[in-house]
């Protein structure tokens, strides 16, 4: 768990050293990616170490989405 924490908040970190927010779409489509490759990883039983990787992957995303998401509400309110 401490780890899903960790990708996340690098993620959140790495969108926050970018000098443009990327589309809330193409982060969407990350985190629907990272969300069907574990599926995949899951379903297919494959070994705990792929399943692990393939959490942190949608941590990552996760973190990079909500700070964009967040990072848009601030900048419509703005405007």
């Amino acid at each position: 768990m401490r780890l899903c924490v960790l990708a996340f908040a690098a993620g959140v970190w790495w969108l926050q050293t970018r000098p443009a927010l990327p589309a809330l779409t193409l982060c969407g489509l990350a985190v629907a990616g990272a969300l069907t490759l574990l599926l995949t990883a899951r379903l297919a039983r494959a070994r705990r170490s792929v399943q692990h990787a393939a959490l942190m992957l949608v941590c990552l995303a996760g973190g990079v989405s909500w700070a964009a998401w967040c990072a848009q509400q601030r900048m419509a309110d703005a405007m």
